[in-house]
């Protein structure tokens, strides 16, 4: 074919590219991510620039009414995509124009790249119609692609009026024929994206995001679907990324996005059901109601995911009571989870002043008592005085289970208890049997479950319930740096040593996975890269003259002189800054102080330190296992070994 009959395939607007033919967007010669719906719409609107495309039109070529419910929320989220994309705006456009209540206009001038050819099937293709227009490079030059001139004014509204009758009858065949095999078996995981807070008010987002994680919440109880944790969700908050590239990094195939209003009392939440292989939408809906009956409000919208897709609803669902819930405890609630999610100490005594404030509003209200347990436990495993904590985190999961026997969580909260302090292993693997068979995607209790396998020497059975707890919830810095430690005291070595370094690519500045890492590299032999990891992390937490120190000793004396000017460094540190018990007994071990370091675990037992827990398998201990007060110390924690 000579080059001026060459099929046109792009239409150039701005600094874009449109390939017309697989509706690809591209911005100075870079794809630029926008597929699924919202690219089809793009081309629709560009293929007849100048021109008002109605909503109906829009609604007939996208969404087949057996679909798509909500068509209004589907379509004003693909044009929001589409501006963001573009930098547009609906205020200021330059390339959509709104035009309320009837459509919306491509604005921006456009001319062809290459000559147009529009094939939408072969004449002999049976109970089809073909339609082929073809313009040369030099008909195009004179002709720009708008609808107002010449020969595209005639021909335009033509060609795109057969494209948008053959999509709707290409939909209506087979349509719903695709969309009736999209069943359980084939949607087995599923991520509920942070929900849009449309209030206007930057101060509400606590409520947008303690709305998504209480639709996370329930949809994982009622449905068999692998439900994605709140912690990797929260990850996409804000983000440009396209639904299937979302998809792809939390593995999962359907999505559910949506948004949150808020006025006074009155609530709405809109939310959607996308297939994320294809990025298309199959379900949406709106519900309004009072924040007095928000719970309700949050399992409508949750049983109707579940049955768009097909999942059988668990009786534990449909006997469970959902009752009332006063608007102002509920608010509390929601700030306590906003500050226990950011996962620090002092957010954690937010946290715990919030949901007192909503038991207070509330006393009933058992929820509130689960997440007073859960901070309470936190402070607990992470250095503060468990002799003070613990038995609140216990009072308040008893208080929750004495409200509402159902809630898996509270039976998960009441076990962590029960194994971090108590050491009641069996009453501790009972209340988590018991909490996985009413919340099977909650991701902390699988966690939290794993541990309690490996101080037990459940090395295989950790590593899995490990695996289960990443699967739920792939971005969770916490959960991915407890796989590296399942590993290590699994002694694989290898194993432990990539898991580490793949949660430090998630974040290059957490602490606890570097230490693990080291720890590995260090029982491995590596001991070149062991200095190196630890230099690294004291360079990432400022302190370059420490690192420049360390790597001075250990090319002096050695690992064993390094290990020495480590712990007495560690030692020296902790006069200022007191640390558990168990931290100044490893120290010692180091040393090779048998006498302070036993000293030291005997303090450690009085004040049930967290950490005791680990000291069986971790081998940083193990020249003290042969000692008989080291003996006497496991075998008053009722362990098996």
């Amino acid at each position: 074919m000579p080059p001026d009959t060459q099929p046109a395939e792009r239409i150039a607007f701005g600094s874009f590219e449109l390939e017309i033919t697989s509706s690809e967007l591209f911005k100075k010669g870079r794809r630029v991510r926008l597929s699924g719906q919202s690219a089809d719409l793009l081309t629709i609107l560009v293929s007849r620039s100048g021109k008002l495309v109605s909503r109906e039109e829009l609604r007939l070529a996208l969404w087949p009414e057996d679909t798509f419910v909500d068509f209004d929320h589907g379509l004003n989220n693909c044009i929001r995509r589409i501006r963001d994309v573009l930098g547009d705006s609906a205020e200021s456009p330059r390339y959509i124009e709104t035009l309320p209540k009837k459509g919306y206009r491509f604005i921006a001038e456009t001319h062809a790249v290459l000559p147009l050819q529009s094939v939408v099937a072969p004449p002999d293709a049976g109970n089809t119609v073909a339609v082929t227009v073809t313009a040369t490079a030099a008909q195009l030059q004179e002709y720009p692609l708008q609808m107002q001139s010449g020969r595209w004014k005639r021909l335009g509204p033509w060609v795109v009026s057969i494209f948008l009758i053959l999509a709707t009858v290409s939909l209506f065949l087979f349509g719903s024929k695709i969309l009736k095999h999209r069943s359980a078996a084939e949607f087995s995981s599923i991520a509920v994206l942070p929900l849009e807070q449309l209030s206007g008010d930057p101060n509400q987002d606590y409520f947008a995001d303690g709305m998504t994680d209480a639709l996370i919440t329930d949809l994982a109880q009622i449905t068999s679907l692998r439900v994605i944790s709140r912690t990797s969700a929260m990850h996409f908050k804000g983000t440009h990324l396209t639904v299937p590239e979302i998809a792809q990094q939390l593995g999962v195939d359907a999505v559910v996005e949506g948004s949150v209003t808020r006025s006074g009392n009155h609530v709405r939440i809109t939310a959607q059901l996308v297939d994320a292989r294809q990025d298309r939408h199959l379900w949406a809906g709106s519900y309004a109601g009072e924040m007095s009956d928000i719970l309700n409000l949050q399992d409508t919208v949750a049983t109707s995911i579940a049955r768009e897709v097909n999942t059988k609803l668990t009786s534990t669902h449909e006997e469970r009571p959902r009752r009332p819930v006063q608007p102002a405890a509920y608010e509390a609630y929601l700030k306590g989870w906003h500050f226990w999610n950011r996962f620090t100490w002092e957010d954690w005594r937010k946290a715990i002043q919030y949901f007192q404030e909503s038991i207070n509003v509330d006393p009933n209200y058992a929820p509130a008592y689960v997440g007073l347990s859960e901070s309470y436990a936190m402070l607990g495993f992470h250095n503060s005085p468990m002799i003070e904590v613990m038995p609140k985190a216990k009072e308040a999961a008893q208080k929750a289970l004495m409200l509402d026997d159902s809630l898996g969580e509270a039976h998960i909260a009441l076990a962590n208890v029960l194994f971090g302090y108590e050491w009641d292993w069996a009453g501790a693997e009972r209340e988590f049997q018991r909490g996985f068979q009413l919340s099977p995607n909650y991701a902390l209790g699988y966690h939290w479950h794993s541990i309690y396998l490996q101080i037990l020497g459940h090395q295989a059975e950790g590593i899995a319930e490990q695996k289960k707890a990443v699967a739920l919830d792939p971005l969770s810095l916490t959960i991915n740096t407890n796989l590296c430690q399942a590993y290590l005291f699994a002694k694989q070595l290898d194993a432990a040593i990539q898991q580490c370094r793949k949660t430090l690519e998630l974040d290059p500045h957490f602490g606890m996975a570097n230490r693990w890492l080291t720890q590995a590299l260090y029982e491995k032999g590596a001991y070149q890269e062991y200095v190196e990891a630890l230099e690294s992390g004291v360079r990432r937490a400022g302190i370059p003259e420490w690192a420049d120190e360390m790597n001075k000793v250990f090319s002096a004396g050695g690992i064993e002189r390094f290990q020495r000017y480590m712990a007495e460094d560690d030692l020296e540190n902790m006069k200022e800054n007191p640390l558990p018990a168990w931290r100044h007994a490893k120290d010692y071990v180091q040393l090779g102080d048998k006498e302070n370091a036993l000293r030291w675990l005997e303090k450690s037992y009085e004040d049930r330190d967290f950490g005791l827990l680990l000291i069986g398998i971790n081998d940083e201990f193990a020249p003290l296992r042969s000692e008989p007060r080291y003996i006497n110390i496991r075998r008053k924690m009722n362990l098996p070994y």
